[in-house]
């Protein structure tokens, strides 16, 4: 059964076969918002931590990008499955995949969104200033 959270990133448009759980979260590690086909084997708890641990490692990767330039995505493969960790403004785009799906894929679909994103807010913030 495939859940649906409220959505407001265009996280749907990267659902597709071996994609089995698509994430945004937060600044404080908390997911915002979700869909999953199946979801990740962990009890909440576990979650949260899971989750905190992967925005601690963004922001402790990101004392390292004036040196080496900031990531892009991190891949670690567990298993039979792939977690791909895509840093988007302050927060994260998590996906978990099947080992075998190629997940080169997945993060050009999610900087092909990010770029989309980008382009609108900007568009929105400039008609917000005409309008002030």
């Amino acid at each position: 059964m495939t859940f649906v959270s409220k959505i407001d990133f265009p996280i749907m448009s990267m659902w597709g076969a071996g994609v089995e759980f698509i994430a945004v979260i937060n600044e404080q590690g908390r997911v915002e918002e979700h869909v999953c086909k199946s979801d990740i084997p962990l009890g909440l708890d576990k979650k949260e931590i899971f989750f905190m641990g992967l925005r601690l490692q963004k922001n402790m990767q990101a004392d390292f990008d004036e040196f080496l330039g900031p990531a892009d995505y991190t891949v670690t493969r567990r298993g039979n499955l792939k977690f791909v960790s895509v840093p988007f403004y302050s927060k994260i785009i998590f996906a978990v995949l099947d080992k075998e799906k190629n997940h080169h894929n997945i993060v050009r679909k999610i900087a092909s969104l990010a770029k989309s994103v980008k382009a609108m807010r900007g568009k929105i913030s400039k008609e917000e200033e005409m309008n002030n």
